[in-house]
């Protein structure tokens, strides 16, 4: 299973995810640019966004091959997903709502 990581993680968390996924994950601190998100959204089945990662409807829309089955967001909102839309696209979302307890 293809997995992306948005962001810089801390070096455990990336050696951990390597041994059950087959991960890429970005080294820029900057949101996803929308193209960013839809190649996310085309060659990845498990994508890790974090809060200024936008994934509004169009981007949705804009994925034709799409291939991601769930957006595991990192952190406790999820205002920056359109909910609806992914689902509608056959995505899941989830998110971490205890991180910040």
């Amino acid at each position: 299973m293809k997995l992306y990581i948005s962001r810089p993680l801390p070096q455990t968390v990336l050696d951990r995810a390597r041994q059950h996924f087959d991960m890429t994950y970005r080294t820029e601190t900057t949101p996803m640019a929308e193209a960013e998100c839809v190649a996310a959204l085309e060659g990845y089945d498990v994508v890790l966004p974090t809060l200024r990662d936008m994934y509004r409807a169009e981007v949705f829309a804009a994925a034709k091959n799409l291939r991601c089955k769930l957006l595991a967001n990192f952190g406790v909102g999820s205002n920056h997903i359109d909910v609806a839309a992914a689902r509608v696209h056959g995505i899941e979302v989830t998110n971490t709502p205890g991180a910040v307890t």
